[in-house]
């Protein structure tokens, strides 16, 4: 069985990648997962909710992250 997880900064990464891979394989993302850790400030929450939504589109449009068309 799983352990509960009680840390903000271990659940928002989880949720960063979980939300990524719907519809992908893990491999692509975790291939992927540096950029996401830069994009989101090391999965920081508190600097995440800080952001402008300019910086947000920004982030989101990196090349080492999965782009929506």
């Amino acid at each position: 069985m799983g352990q509960p997880v009680h840390d903000d900064q271990k659940l928002f990464k989880m949720l960063i990648l979980e939300g990524a891979q719907a519809g992908l394989s893990w491999y692509t993302i975790l291939k992927r997962r540096e950029g996401y850790r830069k994009a989101f400030t090391n999965f920081d929450p508190a600097k995440v909710a800080r952001m402008t939504d300019a910086q947000l589109e920004t982030r989101a449009g990196r090349r080492d992250v999965i782009r929506t068309a």
